[in-house]
Order: structure tokens, then C-alpha cells, then sequence
């Protein structure tokens, strides 16, 4: 099977995340508008077959990749990390974990309390740069990650800023908010427009060409992406498509998947993960209108998923883990929901955290 990085460029507010189910959603109606209902019906079999001709990741921002789910140190460990963070410049900590305008340009080290929030803070990071996964994918463990944090910089991806916008309805009958009107709330993530934020996804096929999924990704984005685009919001280009080069463990005990995962009956059911709840919605005409069969009900049923940077168990690599999931809609037994997970062959330390955890 043949990797492919994508990089889209996201020019305005988005109403929803990036996420690998939702392209994967669009790229389903696209194909269903530009080649037709048979060539969906037979993209869509491939998957129940066991031959998926595409596997997508969930978009990062471009030059990072997800931060491994791995056990927290043991406290020995934090002592350690705790003691390096105290004998560092606060000067150096800021370039290394902070961004300029967060941090004070100071020489002298922390003091413990400080030292203690600047742990916190990278308990809430998310990515991993480049240069760190390339380094640690061998001997990935929190401690390690850390480590390298202190040691290099966990870097500043650019990322949409999440906001809540407020709305007022309007009343039909009398054209202003009125007492009839209602205040209401979304939650949308905004961009720079003068510094657009350039995400980097995986693709894995080996059916199709670079250009081949180039020309189905900016059909499906051509009309938009997400919510709300009837409003100007989810305008998002397709920069490029080319072959990916991955890093990869030499001697791998597990695997990092890349995107949301709902595992197969044969998957490892071994690891460290987060679970996400995603409740889906009907897109294409579905989404504005009733099914052929009368039925209007846009929302999927829901379902618990593995969050990409997910960690399973296994002596044998494969490219994907998860499923194509049916059964998925209350009315609509030919809806399914994308599940699937491209993965990375990792190596990391099981044997403390699996055996305290079967005490």
C-alpha cells in the first residue's frame, strides 16, 4: 500500500473539526454526484470485502503528529522531571513550552510551584513535532516525551482559535428578535485569514494515484466543508498530494493510530487510548432533505471511538485497524460510519503499566 501526505490550507472559520470521518463523509458524496450511485455502491463494498481503497488519518497541524495515549511517569519519574524543569532558565522553558506572549523572559529557574505548572501544562499537550516522533518512535513512553520537550521545544502549532459566536432568530411575523426571538450559541474555531493554517493528513491506497485522490479531495471540498457552509464557513483548498515518508520503530511492539478508531473484532485489545463519543450526521442531500423513503432523521446513532494517538499492542504491524460501520442510522441500513485508522509501528515499555494495571 502506497502513503500519501495531503496538505490542506483552512482559509475561514470552521463549524467543525478536521476529522478523518467527516472528509471521508464528503468524499462519499462527491464520488456520488460526479461518477454516480453504482461507482459509491462499489467504493463502499470494497470496505465490507476487507480491500478499503482508501484510509485517511485525521488531519494535524502540518509538521506535527498526535501525542501517544501512554501511561503518566510513575512519581519517581516526576521527581526527576520536576528537579530538570527547576535547574532550567525560566528563559529557556519559555522557548521551549510556551508561546512568546505567554511567558516571562527571566534567567533564574522556577520555583517549585511554578515548576509544578509547567508539568501541568505539558500533561495538556497534544502533538508531537517531527524531529520528537522521528527520535522517540523506538522508546516512546510520557517520561521520554517530556524529556524531549525539556530538551528541545514542543513547538506552537497554528491552530483554529475556538470561539462561541452568539445568534438571535428572527421573528417571521414582525422581522425583528422581538419577545419571539431566541439568543442561541454555536461553537466555531476561527483562523488567521493573513496566516491560513495548513493541516497534514495520510492517505494509504493501493488503488489509486496521488492524482487520483487529489481530484477527489477538491471535488469533495468544493462546495466546503462541515457546518455551516451555507455561511461562508469550511473553506478549505487542497495544497498538495504527494508520497509520504514515515517513521517507523525497527524492532515495533505496537502501533500509534492516526485517526479515530472503532476496532475490529481481530484488533489488539491490548494498549493505552482515550474514547471519544461521536453522535454523526447525515450529509449530501440527506442532510437538507428526507431520505427516498420519507424519513427525515439526519443524526447517526452514537458510537464510542479509540481517539487517534492511540496505543495498541502487537508483535505484527498492519497499516489499518477499525471498520466501516453499519447499522449505524435508526432508518437507513445503507448509511455507514468511517472507523477506520491508518497506524504507525511504535515500540514502547508495556510490562510495568500492563501488569499494575491487572492487579
Amino acid at each position: 500500500m502506497q502513503w500519501y501526505e495531503i496538505k490542506l490550507k483552512v482559509h475561514t472559520a470552521l463549524g467543525t473539526r478536521l476529522s478523518a470521518d467527516t472528509l471521508f463523509g464528503h468524499l462519499c458524496w462527491a464520488i456520488r454526484y460526479h461518477e454516480g450511485e453504482a461507482a459509491l455502491t462499489e467504493f463502499l463494498r470494497a470496505y465490507a470485502d476487507g480491500a478499503p481503497p482508501l484510509l485517511l488519518s485525521d488531519p494535524f497541524p502540518d509538521g506535527f503528529w498526535p501525542l501517544p495515549h501512554l501511561p503518566r511517569p510513575t512519581p519517581e519519574q516526576e521527581r526527576k522531571l520536576l528537579e530538570k524543569i527547576r535547574g532550567i532558565p525560566k528563559n529557556e522553558l519559555v522557548n521551549h513550552l510556551y508561546d512568546e506572549k505567554d511567558g516571562e523572559k527571566q534567567l533564574t529557574p522556577p520555583n517549585e510551584i511554578e515548576a509544578f505548572d509547567i508539568l501541568k501544562r505539558m500533561y495538556k499537550l497534544s502533538f508531537l513535532p517531527d524531529e520528537g516522533f522521528h527520535a522517540l518512535c523506538g522508546g516512546l513512553s510520557t517520561e521520554a516525551v517530556f524529556h524531549w520537550f525539556l530538551d528541545n521545544e514542543c513547538g506552537s502549532p497554528k491552530l483554529p482559535k475556538e470561539t462561541v459566536v452568539a445568534h438571535n432568530t428572527i421573528s417571521r411575523l414582525t422581522g425583528t428578535t422581538g419577545q419571539e426571538g431566541a439568543l442561541f450559541f454555536t461553537k466555531e474555531w476561527h483562523v488567521n485569514p493573513f496566516e491560513p493554517p495548513v493541516f497534514r493528513l495520510l492517505a494509504v491506497s493501493a488503488q489509486y494515484s496521488g492524482e487520483r485522490i487529489k481530484d477527489l479531495f477538491e471535488r469533495a471540498l468544493e462546495g466546503g466543508y462541515g457546518k455551516y457552509k451555507s455561511r461562508g464557513k469550511g473553506k478549505v483548498s487542497v495544497e498538495s498530494v504527494s508520497p509520504a515518508l514515515l517513521p517507523a520503530a525497527s524492532k515495533p511492539n505496537a502501533v500509534l493510530l492516526l485517526a479515530a478508531c472503532a476496532p475490529a473484532a481481530d484488533d489488539p485489545a491490548e494498549g493505552f487510548w482515550k474514547l471519544q463519543t461521536k453522535i454523526g450526521k447525515l450529509g449530501g442531500d440527506w442532510a437538507v432533505g428526507p431520505h427516498p423513503s420519507g424519513v427525515h432523521d439526519p443524526y447517526k446513532k452514537p458510537l464510542i471511538l479509540l481517539t487517534a494517538g492511540s496505543i495498541l499492542k502487537t508483535d505484527s504491524p498492519r497499516p489499518f485497524y477499525g471498520r466501516l460501520v453499519q447499522n449505524i442510522h435508526r432508518h437507513f441500513s445503507e448509511v455507514r460510519h468511517y472507523a477506520l485508522a491508518p497506524a504507525l509501528p511504535v515500540c514502547c515499555n508495556f510490562t510495568e503499566a500492563l501488569c499494575n494495571a491487572t492487579k
